[in-house]
């Protein structure tokens, strides 16, 4: 089984839908998208007008409250039911955290994330945290930049006390790759997503280190999965690990979810 952990849904969502089929992916996991549309991207003009909105965007959801953001997600998955399972969005500074999780599980939707605006606020993902264990759901956090090492030591910190959480840690911490490969190995309950990740090396040493909790991904469309199957197809490791991060470590962490 193939599956793809952290794409992000697009306009039209066949686009998606139909990278997954020609690379004979079985499964997807999709984020809402906000206004970091990859596929609106085709110069560098392009590339300023979508990059400067992205920079502009806070926490917070913007004209749409996330619980719209999350009842559009649901809906159009809906239309692919085999393919596709999703994320729910939770904005970090909305004021009742545990109603909009009772949401996410009561839409259906698999996990919690992608979580952005990390950076210097980890403490306050102690009540996402706390209501996703309570509903054995996922979180998915952006671990890229801005966030640095001492917002992984905080999440370290924080995925220690709610052990009963599964925490993936997207992009597998950015530049600071090797703080997230050692976290993961100190804590179970952590996981490491390979979407855009900075090298070969970093793939390598994350397999090496916890090959059953890391997890295939793109962030399509930012990038396809024939890229990142070509680096799972180079890694020196064997047949059955590169299965396992291709769809099997997956398979296991969304095992209650589907």
């Amino acid at each position: 089984m193939k599956i793809d952990v952290h794409m992000h849904i697009t306009q039209p969502l066949e686009l998606l839908t139909e990278q997954l089929r020609k690379t004979g992916f079985d499964r997807a996991y999709l984020c809402s998208s906000a206004v970091a549309r990859g596929e609106l991207i085709d110069s560098l003009e392009t590339a300023r007008e979508v990059m400067g909105r992205v920079a502009g965007v806070q926490n917070q959801a913007g004209d749409c409250t996330v619980s719209q953001i999350n009842r559009a997600l649901a809906e159009e998955i809906r239309r692919y039911p085999a393919l596709l399972r999703g994320f729910g969005k939770v904005d970090l500074f909305q004021p009742d955290i545990a109603a909009a999780v009772g949401e996410i599980a009561e839409l259906g939707l698999s996990g919690i994330g992608e979580i952005v605006g990390i950076h210097g606020n980890t403490g306050r993902l102690a009540l996402v945290l706390e209501a996703a264990e309570a509903r054995s759901l996922p979180v998915f956090l952006h671990t890229d930049y801005p966030v640095d090492p001492g917002d992984l030591k905080e999440i370290a910190a924080q995925a220690k006390k709610y052990r009963g959480t599964q925490i993936i840690l997207g992009h597998m911490g950015g530049n600071f790759w090797m703080d997230a490969v050692a976290i993961a190995r100190e804590t179970p309950n952590v996981w490491l997503d390979t979407s855009e990740i900075v090298n070969q090396v970093a793939l390598q040493v994350a397999v090496n280190t916890v090959p059953d909790r890391v997890l295939f991904s793109t962030d399509f469309p930012w990038d396809v999965p024939e890229s990142m199957e070509a680096r799972v197809a180079a890694l020196r490791v064997s047949e059955a690990v590169k299965a396992a991060v291709l769809g099997g470590n997956a398979a296991r962490l969304f095992s209650k979810q589907g």
